[in-house]
């Protein structure tokens, strides 16, 4: 009697929690700006009175899943912007769509009327707010509007980031005073290979900065990410397909002093479109670069210093003619499916070519000079 009475209660409970599962809904959507249809990363998503929301990703998605069957009110804020609540109605098993859109917010002073904030580093700065762990984030804006050399470049100007240079352009990350072999280094989340045969550091130089979308630097070594990532992970993050046809052509020109010459370009094309009722996007990228990193160098060996006085004993001149070009592609596809997933296929190439002269001149305080060249 008590088991049938046992069986009863559980097959009563597994019920009530099955229909209660089921009476769920999702929802999701696109925030972006009621001015300029530019989507808002970072953004606060979440239903007034409950623990349920979530943060707009690069693209300025949301999605809340398992929401119970009901009526809620959704508040959405973002810095810089007015906070917005709209109320929505949950259905079971039923995927509820809302686009929100933002206008900004005006504030009015005295003597100074400040009428929004630059969206790039307002993004920045909602994406490291919302963000659960220590993170520094390199907006698509900023990366565009600083003239770096390349990826490696960008990441320097975050805060705890030392470059090591060679031609005098970055080429290798390191983070809070480790070896870059401490350092992971992902696009998109996936892990790049080391660069070098007896180093796990990754050369950043062949990576053109116009091919990205942000940067996102991890100070924290946190569960979800890789254990060697002893200093911290820095993820570089490529376009996505805009909703619209996006062509972007960027061309520049340099003059190097010491060689009297402009022969210098660095040219990049960005190509973007979705098709199928934006079903499918494409994403083409690629630049062309060519830099003069010639130099020349003194070095100078000086004799023990007793009795406070010195001179010089050896005397070497060098000068490198050095010629750095720098080409790259990326492909996107990215497929949206009916159960509001995405499907991506994401191809990047990169390389650098080096041709250089060096030669130097000794000048020993005993003897005749000495030429030497590679």
């Amino acid at each position: 009697m008590k088991t049938l009475l046992a069986k009863k209660i559980w097959t009563a409970l597994f019920l009530l929690i099955s229909t209660s599962a089921f009476a769920q809904g999702i929802l999701r959507g696109v925030v972006s700006d009621s001015a300029t249809a530019e989507r808002l990363p970072g953004a606060n998503v979440f239903l007034v009175g409950t623990a349920l929301g979530s943060a707009t990703n690069l693209e300025g998605a949301y999605r809340i899943d398992r929401i119970p069957e009901g009526s809620y009110t959704l508040r959405v804020s973002y810095i810089g912007y007015r906070m917005r609540d709209l109320p929505v109605t949950i259905q079971a098993n039923t995927s509820t769509v809302i686009d929100v859109k933002l206008s900004a917010e005006i504030l009015q002073g005295a003597e100074i009327i400040v009428t929004g904030q630059a969206v790039g580093q307002a993004a920045a700065i909602n994406q490291q707010r919302t963000s659960s762990t220590i993170i520094n984030v390199v907006s698509e804006e900023k990366i565009r509007e600083l003239p770096d050399a390349n990826a490696a470049e960008s990441i320097g100007r975050l805060p705890g980031v030392s470059l090591l240079r060679s031609g005098g352009e970055a080429n290798k990350v390191i983070l809070r005073g480790l070896e870059d072999k401490f350092t992971t280094i992902t696009i998109d989340g996936v892990k790049i290979p080391a660069t070098d045969a007896t180093s796990r550091g990754v050369d950043l130089s062949t990576l053109s900065q116009s091919s990205l979308a942000g940067i996102e630097l991890y100070k924290a070594l946190t569960p979800d990410k890789d254990g060697d990532a002893l200093a911290g992970s820095i993820n570089l993050v490529t376009k996505t397909a805009p909703e619209t046809r996006n062509i972007k052509v960027d061309l520049k020109g340099d003059y190097n002093r010491l060689m009297e010459s402009a022969d210098q370009y660095d040219f990049s094309l960005n190509y973007g479109e979705r098709f199928f009722n934006n079903v499918l996007g494409v994403q083409l990228a690629g630049n062309l670069e060519k830099r003069i990193r010639s130099n020349e160098r003194i070095n100078v060996d000086y004799a023990n210093l007793q009795y406070q006085s010195f001179f010089i004993d050896d005397f070497l001149l060098e000068f490198t003619d050095e010629i750095r070009k720098r080409d790259g592609f990326s492909v996107l596809f990215d497929v949206n499916t009916p159960d509001n997933g995405v499907i991506r296929f994401n191809n990047v190439f990169g390389r650098t070519k080096r041709d250089y002269l060096w030669s130097t001149r000794d000048y020993p305080a005993v003897g005749g000079g000495s030429e030497s060249g590679a």
